[in-house]
């Protein structure tokens, strides 16, 4: 091969190398214009927010149907005279209905009627409750009374002790002054209790006691229970005896006080209280 060619294949050789690095030049630098470019953001829809309430509709199928019934019922019974509407009628409060005759029921009502309030309790009365001209209920309390024929004490219990009595079981007081016993009715057992200085938790059970001769309001006794197994139970300290609780007359009917005839400390055991009612009402104590 001569001289000249091989300069020809040379520069052709020069050329060739020289365009294949600026085509990969120019493609690197390509590549890295478009790894640098950002990423398009996506766009969203946008709207205008407004304060307000919120409102709903429900769609729903049903029955429209008038307001129920009002009922109207006579203050008074009797027989009706007169019907004063008609079905179908509009009516405003106020309006007169029909007309009663009440006769008849008021004079079978007078026919049950006396003209006193007794009581069937015996004691001594405490107070008088009402007066000259007072109108009365089946719920009023005309007097209170006290039986001076009994005295109550209360014996403190263990929690174990009270969940053992019961109402109306007999147990026996032993009066600590005179040293002697009385036997007694339980009234009442607190089985919450409560806390007492000196003895910590107690439970009270009352006792009534019937008033012997020489037991008085003020002397001191101790509770006591013998079980079948021979265990006792004996209240935790002495204490005093009482007046029992007070007792109440209700009047048992409607009426207006005509007359008291009976004061404050009348009675006894064989005492009755007495009120006159202007209008024959007859009343039973509670």
């Amino acid at each position: 091969m001569s001289k000249k060619k091989w300069i020809l294949l040379a520069a052709a050789a020069v050329v060739l190398g020289g365009g294949g690095y600026y085509g990969y030049t120019f493609m690197q630098a390509k590549d890295a214009a478009i790894a640098e470019q950002p990423a398009e953001q996506p766009s969203y829809p946008t709207a205008t927010v407004d304060v307000g309430e919120v409102k709903k509709t429900i769609f729903a199928s049903g029955t429209v149907e008038a307001k129920a019934r009002e009922e109207v019922k006579p203050e008074i019974s009797g027989k009706v005279e007169r019907l004063l509407v008609r079905e179908g009628q509009t009516v405003k409060k106020g309006d007169v209905l029909f007309t009663v005759d009440s006769t008849d029921a008021q004079l079978d009502e007078l026919k049950n009627k006396e003209d006193r309030i007794h009581a069937d309790k015996t004691g001594k009365v405490k107070e008088v409750l009402v007066k000259e001209g007072d109108t009365v209920t089946p719920d009023t309390v005309v007097a209170e009374l006290t039986n001076t024929d009994y005295l109550k004490i209360t014996g403190k219990f263990s929690a174990f002790e009270a969940e053992q009595f019961r109402i109306g079981q007999k147990v026996r007081v032993f009066v600590t002054a005179s040293l002697y016993y009385v036997d007694g009715t339980i009234t009442d057992i607190d089985l919450v209790g409560q806390k007492e200085k000196g003895v910590g938790g107690v439970h009270d059970v009352d006792v009534l006691v019937k008033k012997p001769g020489a037991l008085y309001v003020g002397d001191m006794g101790e509770v006591q229970f013998t079980d079948a197994k021979g265990v006792l139970s004996a209240s935790q300290k002495a204490t005093p005896f009482e007046l029992p609780d007070e007792m109440e007359l209700l009047a048992g009917t409607h009426g207006k006080i005509g007359k008291v005839e009976v004061e404050k400390d009348d009675g006894g055991s064989e005492t009755n209280l007495h009120v006159a009612t202007g209008q024959g009402a007859k009343a039973a104590s509670s």
